[in-house]
């Protein structure tokens, strides 16, 4: 074999050794674990936004946020006790410890469904308080726990999670029966009390009495 075919010879081992290493690399990165799931309130409603950590003890944090559609998908995780932890303004964190392999990276996990809950900025009544319109048209009730329940002019019934700062209350409307174009979770309805005893409230013009 003369010297130019040696040379040829030993430059092809060297490029077959190169994308060897490349495909045993990749192979690793493909392993690695991952954790998915979606995020979502007690009422199912997708939470945007959200951040997602997954800590492992001697280990930088990985961190990743939530879709529109509440989803998300932590990836390149090494194997190791992690706790994950989820957390969004409006709501309390919650975390979830687990034990992730990176060697079933490659069977099919089950997503994790996370529910948290929702913390609104403000402050509570102390008891369940029932307001009505003068027409008995709408009704609104605010309970001690945070949550509301009312019925609006149009017969149509509703719930969520309320706040109240100073005299200004702000109810976020989590489920409702009609038109679900009606009320959004970046939009809270704003009441506000006729003084700091709590025993009447305007909600968009109208009046509302306590019971």
């Amino acid at each position: 074999m003369d010297r130019w075919m040696t040379r040829i010879v030993l430059l092809g081992l060297v490029v077959a050794g190169v994308g060897a290493g490349a495909y045993v690399a990749d192979a690793e990165a493909q392993t690695m674990a991952r954790v998915r799931g979606e995020v979502t309130d007690e009422w199912g409603n997708a939470i945007e936004g959200a951040q997602v950590i997954g800590r492992r003890e001697g280990a930088d944090p990985r961190t990743t946020n939530t879709n529109d559609d509440g989803r998300f998908n932590l990836v390149n995780l090494p194997s190791g006790d992690y706790v994950i932890e989820f957390h969004a303004a409006g709501y309390t964190p919650t975390g979830v410890a687990m034990y992730l392999d990176q060697r079933d990276a490659r069977q099919p996990q089950r997503p994790l469904e996370i529910e948290m809950v929702a913390s609104p900025p403000g402050n509570r009544l102390r008891d369940d308080v029932e307001f009505e319109s003068a027409d008995g048209r709408i009704k609104l009730e605010l309970k001690g726990d945070g949550k509301f329940e009312f019925e609006d002019a149009d017969g149509e019934e509703g719930e969520g999670t309320y706040g109240i700062i100073d005299l200004e209350g702000q109810l976020t409307v989590r489920d409702y029966d009609g038109d679900d174009d009606k009320y959004s979770l970046d939009a809270p309805i704003v009441i506000t009390f006729a003084n700091n005893l709590y025993r009447a409230l305007t909600w968009d013009g109208v009046e509302l009495t306590q019971r």
